[in-house]
């Protein structure tokens, strides 16, 4: 059933009443490899990532609307994205988060927080369900510098909304009211885009994916200065994320005639063409020519008649 179905959303509901919780922390050693580790929990700490898991799950289903995942489209408060993440079909998903979610569905082989190897503050944690059917919800969260309220290498105590429950001495870590994104069956449903971009889509991750993107996009077309264009979208994380979702849409393989033909339609779009081929121009005005094109950013409202560029296109 897919993640926008208001059945499976209560279903979530309904099963966290009961539900087995966990809280994890995990740290990044590579773009797709962390290091997960299952923190106990004090009372009435539990109580809070319960309320906290569950109130997220009931705006899920009460208050928001599925739309196209668009990298670079801020989620409002009636929004989410759906993102499959199953390793099953044709062809198979690409696994948000490389391993990290494997490994909290496995949280029994998992070390516990404080006996294993990590000693510095993680990059995210995971509030881990057990629901009754065996399946596992996670609703996960950035860990951020504001999170920490003192300097140091360890974590030793957990805030609770209205007390601090001391481990020992050390920082005390803050937990927002809010989730990021919540894991559960074969999809991950987002409803915060800037946290779940600061920890999933890194800069590195996305200047490596320039060039095999721009290889594609030149097989199907030429592009004059493409060296140049390469290094900018390199240099420029909204346009490596902006160039990775004109991939995944392939319009780029629409007939050159048909570009051309929607390019002369919008011309505040700017762009250069040189016989069959796109010309990049690197200065501020026009370097997002391209990319604009390629996402098809002009459209004309059907009553106004009026022009308009569109940052993300919403199927309505």
């Amino acid at each position: 059933m897919p993640p926008n179905e208001k059945t499976e959303q209560q279903e979530l509901v309904d099963k966290l009443d009961g539900a087995n919780l966990h809280l994890a922390f995990a740290w990044r050693t590579k773009p797709d490899d962390w290091h997960v580790e299952i923190a106990p929990t004090l009372d009435p700490l539990s109580d809070k990532l319960m309320e906290l898991a569950a109130n997220t799950a009931a705006d899920l289903h009460d208050n928001r609307s599925e739309i196209a995942y668009d990298p670079d489209w801020p989620l409002n408060e009636t929004q989410f994205f759906g993102l499959p993440n199953a390793a099953t079909g044709q062809p198979p998903s690409t696994p948000v988060g490389g391993n990290l979610l494997p490994q909290i569905d496995d949280f029994g082989q998992l070390d516990m927080y404080g006996t294993g190897r990590r000693r510095s503050n993680p990059q995210l944690y995971v509030i881990v369900a057990q629901l009754d059917d065996g399946s596992i919800a996670k609703f996960g969260r950035r860990v951020s510098a504001r999170h920490l309220l003192k300097s140091s290498r360890w974590i030793r105590a957990f805030w609770t909304g209205e007390t601090f429950s001391l481990l020992d001495e050390g920082p005390v870590l803050a937990l927002d009211p809010f989730i990021d994104w919540i894991a559960w069956r074969d999809f991950v449903l987002v409803v915060d885009a800037g946290g779940f971009h600061s920890t999933f889509r890194t800069v590195p991750q996305l200047r490596r994916a320039v060039q095999g993107h721009v290889d594609a996009v030149t097989q199907q077309i030429g592009i004059q200065n493409v060296g140049d264009f390469v290094e900018r979208c390199q240099a420029t994380p909204s346009m490596a994320s902006k160039l990775e979702s004109i991939v995944d849409q392939k319009l780029y393989e629409k007939p050159i005639e048909e570009l051309k033909a929607y390019s002369v339609r919008y011309p505040k779009l700017g762009v250069t063409w040189a016989g069959d081929e796109l010309v990049f121009e690197g200065d501020l005005k026009h370097q997002w020519s391209i990319l604009r094109l390629l996402d098809e950013a002009g459209f004309t409202g059907e009553l106004s008649g009026e022009q308009f560029e569109a940052p993300a296109k919403r199927p309505l």
